[in-house]
């Protein structure tokens, strides 16, 4: 199934791009991979075989979901809207915060 015909697609980097910076905006400024691969789960109603999807089985286990989001925090990172807070943790940046961007 292509990802036009799939009922709940998973979302283009830049679509979450646009999601984490929500999601921090509107939570406590910080979250970890795990909180923001939760709440993209929920917020676009992804099945269990669109969150198991592998993206490249031949470089490893690493799912659709996970590679797409990584690229987004990538994004957001170069554009100084995010930064790395520790391990698998991101905030806000002041940029962030005040940045009328849906993007990175």
């Amino acid at each position: 199934m292509s990802r036009s015909d799939h009922p709940h697609p998973i979302p283009t980097s830049t679509e979450f791009a646009a999601l984490v910076l929500e999601l921090l905006r509107t939570g406590n400024g910080r979250a970890t991979n795990q909180q923001l691969s939760a709440a993209v789960v929920e917020r676009h109603q992804l099945s269990h075989e669109d969150v198991a999807r592998v993206h490249d089985p031949q470089r490893g286990p690493r799912s659709e979901l996970e590679y797409r989001l990584a690229w987004a925090r990538t994004a957001l990172r170069r554009h100084g809207l995010i930064e790395n807070l520790g391990r698998r943790e991101w905030g806000l940046t002041e940029a962030g915060r005040n940045s009328d961007r849906g993007e990175g």
